[in-house]
């Protein structure tokens, strides 16, 4: 009997703590750490975090979102983005893509690097995290 009534109060809490966090999302497309390569070959999804949530952030390609959130991006990509939120200073974080560590990792191999393609490439960092400080602490 004491089994049974603790197994069924275990269950209620587990279902009352799911449904209190279900208002609790942002707006944004949150991405999960290793959902950051998409189906499709040359086009990768980029994930952007900054703590605290809810910064501005501005790729030099002209997209931009509020963090947490991603944007597709071609994997041959080199861009920068830059996150900014009132009362915090600005960071800017540059994005690029592994070509030069494939093509070192080819010759180290004995392997040609002519034959590398768009699909062999990855957005890196991705995610992009960035921890911003408050102005008044500089």
């Amino acid at each position: 009997m004491r089994t049974t009534v603790a197994v069924a109060l275990s269950l209620s809490l587990l279902s009352i703590s799911a449904c209190s966090g279900a208002g609790q999302r942002s707006k944004s497309r949150e991405v999960p750490e290793r959902d950051t390569e998409m189906q499709g070959g040359d086009v990768e999804l980029l994930a952007l975090r900054s703590t605290p949530a809810g910064a501005s952030a501005k790729l030099s390609t002209g997209e931009s979102c509020t963090t947490p959130c991603s944007v597709k991006k071609k994997k041959g990509s080199v861009f920068s983005v830059t996150f900014s939120k009132e009362g915090y200073a600005s960071r800017t974080v540059p994005v690029s893509n592994n070509l030069e560590a494939l093509r070192k990792f080819n010759r180290a191999k004995g392997r040609s690097v002519e034959n590398l393609t768009v699909t062999n490439l990855k957005l890196t960092p991705n995610p992009v995290s960035v921890n911003l400080e408050p102005e008044w602490s500089k």
